[in-house]
């Protein structure tokens, strides 16, 4: 477990910054999150700030430096500043959970 700030881009290119723990491998160095935790610290963290953009469409982009982080929840940085900073995902994976066993085909 780590935890980590990583980015998310609400649309309309509204970036979020977001304290969370993830789970990391790092023998395949790959993060891990929950999309329902995920889903609901961005709606702790945009319902006082543009409430308006809630529900819309995101994608975790990255990951910000814990110094980078706190400079931008301190003083408001620009979007394009905190994109100069991020650290992007090499490739985004998508787990889903399917029973075993028989089924309906």
């Amino acid at each position: 477990m780590r935890k980590v700030p990583l980015v998310v881009v609400v649309e309309p290119k509204q970036p979020v910054a977001l304290n969370k723990t993830c789970r990391y491998c790092k023998h395949c160095d790959l993060l891990m999150a929950r999309q329902a935790e995920v889903e609901a610290l961005l709606v702790v963290a945009l319902e006082k700030t543009c409430p308006h953009v809630i529900g819309h469409p995101y994608t975790v982009i990255g990951t910000l430096d814990r110094e980078d982080w706190r400079d931008g929840s301190r003083a408001r940085c620009p979007a394009a500043e905190i994109f100069r900073r991020t650290h992007v995902f090499e490739d985004f994976l998508h787990f889903g959970y399917e029973p075993g066993g028989w089924g309906p085909a």
